[in-house]
């Protein structure tokens, strides 16, 4: 895309329950591409609801919420190049483990671009 080829990182952050969104992603921005999962329990995000969509679908006000509805189910993904558990981290970890990441991805990268030019 033109964001990608004017900057070293774009960072997209979106809510992507299904396993072929991201694979169909994943394939249109390879080999720049890198998926992050963010996890935490149902229990957890329910917790953290602050739209109350989750009690909303409890008391049948909103059917078919991903991750609830037995016919919307959320897709987990098979093989993340990297996993944030915001469960169990405090969010400045998480921040400070998404930076180092994206670090070692910029390295990475800027190694396979020196080596092409050889």
């Amino acid at each position: 895309s033109e964001e990608r080829k004017k900057h070293d990182v774009v960072i997209v952050p979106i809510i992507s329950p299904y396993r072929q969104s991201r694979r169909e992603a994943r394939k249109s921005l390879i080999p720049d591409f890198y998926e992050i999962y963010f996890s935490a329990s149902l229990d957890c995000v329910k917790q953290r609801d602050v739209k109350g969509l989750y009690a909303e679908s409890a008391n049948g006000s909103i059917n078919n919420l991903i991750g609830v509805s037995s016919t919307n189910p959320y897709q987990p993904p098979e093989s993340p190049d990297f996993i944030i558990n915001t469960e169990k981290e405090s969010i400045q970890q998480s921040v400070e483990n998404l930076f180092c990441f994206t670090m070692i991805c910029l390295k990475v990268n800027h190694a396979k671009q020196m080596k092409k030019r050889e």
